[in-house]
């Protein structure tokens, strides 16, 4: 998921490292947000997140 999220550019400008604090995809109705969980590697955790809590400029 969070690979989509990032080559779509949907991820924060907040940083850590290398690579984006967060990233979100919307699934259909469904909206997921990824969390970076370790900067050295890039590794993420996703999570589905309430339409509302998505950012607004999120297609």
């Amino acid at each position: 998921m969070p690979k989509n999220s990032l080559r779509a550019s949907h991820a924060s400008e907040y940083v850590e490292g290398d690579f984006p604090r967060y990233a979100w995809v919307r699934a259909g109705d469904q909206v997921y947000e990824a969390r970076l969980s370790n900067s050295g590697s890039g590794e993420y955790n996703g999570y589905p997140i309430l339409p509302h809590e998505a950012p607004g400029w999120l297609p």
